[in-house]
């Protein structure tokens, strides 16, 4: 199906893994997430990661829900994690929801590597 969620793990240059989304976050995508960015963090120790946004498309709640779950399971072991480019209308669903204030949001990868301080 085009609209389900694809995962990639694509290096850069300043060692900070980044997991690219695609498609739609649902409570499916949402559970995928979840289990690959906990792998990133428990199993590999990657404290920091930025999440592409740019190619979802659509964002359900149980997405949000998992973005401020994986924010501060982050937090409690002293990681980062940043969400970067997202679209406008996946914006404007976190503003209308007012948890931009909890969550690290990036307009582009450098400035999501910037706010890790990389």
């Amino acid at each position: 199906m085009a609209d389900q969620l694809t995962m990639t793990w694509e290096p850069n240059p300043v060692s900070i893994p980044v997991l690219r989304l695609k498609g739609r976050l649902d409570v499916v995508g949402a559970n995928q997430l979840r289990d690959e960015a906990r792998r990133s963090l428990q199993i590999a120790g990657e404290l920091n990661l930025v999440v592409d946004l740019a190619d979802l498309q659509f964002v359900a709640s149980t997405g949000l829900a998992t973005f401020l779950l994986l924010t501060e399971e982050y937090a409690e072991v002293g990681g980062t994690i940043v969400f970067a480019k997202a679209i406008p209308a996946v914006i404007q669903v976190i503003l209308l929801l007012n948890i931009d204030q909890f969550l690290k949001l990036a307009q582009t990868e450098a400035s999501a590597f910037e706010m890790i301080g990389a």
